[in-house]
């Protein structure tokens, strides 16, 4: 599908008189499938006039300042000045190779001389799978041994079995606030017996190996946050969440060096489980279409404001002058 869009114009604090500021609130959300980047990606602006005629030229607009993976959300709030004539369109673009989303769903508003001066929030939904062999994991510390192909082990045998998942390509902006979090999991066998019992606990990194050794795996650094959770019993290839871990993933993507599209490690460790309380999770050897599932729900608001960083002068699409210092219109001529 590549690059699509759809904005949606959410809110407009009006003005009846011509060349009084106004605030509207637009919407962007990455129905393609292509992530929007930094300087790569733009929301811009550009003008229908009274014939309908649309001037493909720009008078301010936004940068992103994190990226917006497909399914992700954008929300801009602009100030701008009421009309006297011609309408504004908005779009994104990529920059040289196309303006894009669905022409029919994009809203002109009668405005003109777009000042970007306040920020913008993003919220976004990710989905992540297992993608290779060695990342996902099960360990007997007992006899040292680590198991990287078979079904996943967690909870208790006759001794605790610590099961380790290694998300990559994890796109959450660093800082961003984690409004919820869990795995999905997909029985590798009927599992009904005993009480299992875990602890979940991040890898204390900021961009985790994938698995290699017992040794390995048992230096791993936690993060402080953990999450018990008393695994339900479950019939062979039903699915069940994790509980909520949003404050591990907090500890994750707030530590100095995460950066989005770095990989999240979760362990589930034993944690006092019954004798023979197991619990088997299908792996991604044998079963990649039924891995565990990462799933993420975030909200980002960037702490650099893109617009108060504009400064110059701009001339509307009626010939109008207009100063920016700082993100402020100081005059308008004539």
């Amino acid at each position: 599908m590549g690059n699509n869009a759809t904005i949606v114009l959410d809110s407009m604090v009006d003005s009846v008189i011509a060349g009084d500021l106004v605030t509207i609130t637009v919407t962007c959300t990455n129905t393609g499938t292509t992530t929007w980047t930094p300087s790569t990606y733009h929301c811009r602006l550009h003008y229908r006039d009274l014939n309908n005629y649309v001037h493909n030229y720009i008078v301010g607009g936004f940068e992103l300042l994190g990226e917006v993976a497909p399914e992700a959300t954008v929300q801009f709030t602009l100030t701008t000045i009421r009309p006297v004539n011609g309408k504004l369109q908005v779009q994104m673009v990529e920059e040289l190779v196309e303006w894009f989303g669905d022409i029919n769903n994009i809203p002109l508003i009668d405005l003109y001389g777009i000042i970007p001066r306040q920020s913008y929030s993003i919220s976004g939904v990710c989905n992540v799978p297992i993608s290779a062999g060695a990342d996902d994991c099960y360990v007997c510390p007992r006899d040292s041994a680590i198991d990287l192909t078979e079904l996943i082990l967690m909870g208790a045998v006759d001794t605790p079995q610590n099961a380790g998942f290694r998300w990559v390509n994890v796109t959450v902006p660093k800082n961003a606030t984690i409004k919820k979090a869990y795995i999905v999991f997909t029985a590798g066998d009927d599992n009904f017996n005993e009480v299992c019992s875990l602890s979940i606990k991040g890898e204390a990194a900021d961009n985790p190996i994938t698995f290699s050794t017992y040794e390995d795996f048992a230096a791993r650094p936690f993060t402080t946050a953990s999450v018990p959770f008393i695994v339900p019993t479950v019939l062979n290839e039903g699915t069940y969440n994790s509980p909520e871990l949003k404050t591990v993933i907090q500890e994750i993507v707030s530590r100095s060096g995460w950066v989005s599209g770095n990989a999240i490690t979760i362990f589930c460790n034993d944690d006092a489980s019954t004798a023979y309380a197991v619990r088997t999770i299908r792996n991604y050897d044998g079963f990649p279409a039924q891995t565990a599932v990462l799933h993420i729900e975030y909200e980002y608001t960037p702490s650099v404001i893109y617009g108060n960083e504009i400064n110059g002068v701009f001339t509307t699409v009626d010939e109008k002058t207009i100063t920016v210092v700082n993100g402020q219109i100081t005059s308008i001529t004539p």
